[in-house]
């Protein structure tokens, strides 16, 4: 009988790096989809007028919530498609999960952005996790792996 464990997994290579890289691209990705379906909420709302229409029943509604699943899908996505070297199906789905619902805790800061500088600061956080999200995408695909 052998002392040790047996061996769980066939990976050879150390990939949390890579693991942590890909999860915060995906994550900022989905914050940035998030914050331009609130822009897209909130220009809608500046030419509406106030009515008894339940929220639930307007297109405002609609987009937030089409908005929100897109960020945490294209999350998800972006993870699992990044996290390509990584041949474990369990791993690579569990870590696009972690990563779609903490795009939900990223996308709180929109609210703050937008309290404080209105539309201008949604498009200043999509603009900035874009391009964040594009920076650690290019680190990732220097590296070696696939970007």
């Amino acid at each position: 009988m052998p002392l040790h464990p047996p061996v769980v997994s066939e990976e050879t290579e150390d990939r949390v790096g890579l693991a942590f890289r890909a999860m915060a691209v995906a994550i900022l990705l989905g914050v940035a989809v998030v914050s331009l379906a609130l822009l897209a909420v909130r220009t809608m709302l500046l030419s509406a007028p106030a009515g008894d229409t339940p929220i639930a029943a307007t297109a405002p509604f609609a987009v937030l919530l089409a908005g929100t699943a897109a960020g945490v899908g294209t999350a998800a996505a972006v993870t699992w498609a990044l996290l390509k070297p990584v041949r474990s199906q369990y791993r690579r789905g569990g870590l696009s999960a972690v990563s779609g619902f903490a795009t939900i805790a990223g996308m709180l800061v929109a609210m703050p952005a937008y309290q404080i500088l209105g539309r201008a600061g949604l498009v200043g956080l999509t603009v900035a996790c874009a391009a964040a999200a594009a920076l650690l995408g290019r680190r990732l695909g220097r590296e070696g792996t696939p970007a």
